[in-house]
């Protein structure tokens, strides 16, 4: 099930998958500028966080961009302690 050598079941593919729905603009706020004022660093974060963390802390709060969150990891693959978020809409 997935490809040998991907990162998990399917990984390459929905990666792919992904990619595809933003650059044809299927994704709600695919075509939508980067904003700096929709954008925030996160800071504090724990050598265990994920994007997806990030995403499901910062969701709530409003629509976020597709590809919007971001922890910052180091080359172990830890989380550096930060991180952003880029909101779709800034309030």
């Amino acid at each position: 099930y997935g490809k040998a050598g991907a990162r998990g079941p399917g990984k390459g593919e929905t990666a792919r998958m992904i990619d595809s729905l933003i650059q044809t603009k299927a994704l709600p706020g695919a075509q939508a500028p980067v904003d700096d004022g929709c954008c925030i660093f996160v800071g504090g974060l724990p050598a265990d966080c994920t994007t997806e963390d990030l995403y499901s802390v910062f969701a709530p709060f409003g629509p976020i961009a597709p590809r919007g969150a971001k922890a910052m990891l180091r080359q172990d693959g830890s989380c550096s302690g930060f991180g952003l978020v880029n909101f779709l809409d800034p309030d």
